[in-house]
């Protein structure tokens, strides 16, 4: 079972920094325009491809957390059972 947690957390950091580079990748789209301000890059994007990001890191951290859980279900269950 720990193993499986283990490939949930490297899924979740996977994704994470998939999101990450997914974000670069529209800075650099940006970058020939000399473009410096964040806030400018995002409203030049349209929402539903920054929304894509966003839901790439989010998917991110809930299997990394998912992992942390099952690699870590056996202290947490003795923690919780009294």
């Amino acid at each position: 079972m720990k193993y499986l947690g283990i490939v949930f957390i490297f899924l979740g950091i996977s994704f994470i920094g998939l999101s990450g580079l997914e974000k670069i990748l529209i800075y650099l789209a940006y970058k020939g325009s000399n473009i410096q301000d964040i806030q400018v890059i995002k409203n030049l994007t349209p929402p539903y491809i920054w929304r894509i990001t966003n839901y790439t890191f989010c998917f991110g951290f809930l299997i990394f957390l998912i992992g942390l859980g099952i690699y870590f279900s056996r202290e947490l269950k003795r923690w919780w059972v009294i």
